[in-house]
């Protein structure tokens, strides 16, 4: 990918990055690119080789298809990203906050399980 014509792009790219609550210099650093590369991307004036495009979805926790506006959010996806959000900065709280945020994360963890179950039961 050299350009993104559609922007689609860069604006999922950077409603990822605002619901993750995370910057455009955390993603950088996170896959080791400069953060003007990364402004590029959000700005839609270039877009990831497929190589950046893979490091870019396994950093955010995100499908590429995601990212490239082939595939829908769904409800869940969107959960799963502050979920994300909060495992990925789980280390800069104390040892309490880290606490509640790990019994938050396994309370959305077994709703999303029950949730599951429930769709399953309903297609049988």
């Amino acid at each position: 990918m050299e350009t993104d014509s559609g922007g689609r792009f860069a604006g999922r790219l950077s409603t990822v990055l605002a619901l993750q609550k995370r910057t455009q210099s955390d993603l950088a650093s996170g896959i080791e690119v400069s953060r003007a590369t990364v402004s590029g991307w959000c700005g839609g004036k270039i877009a990831p080789t497929t190589e950046k495009l893979q490091r870019i979805s396994r950093f955010l926790g995100v499908s590429t298809d995601y990212l490239l506006g082939i595939e829908e959010p769904t409800p869940i996806s969107a959960e799963f990203m502050n979920v994300h959000s909060e495992l990925a900065n789980i280390r800069h709280l104390t040892e309490v906050e880290r606490k509640e945020r790990l019994n938050e994360v396994n309370e959305f963890l077994t709703y999303l399980k029950h949730r599951t179950r429930r769709s399953d039961d309903l297609k049988t």
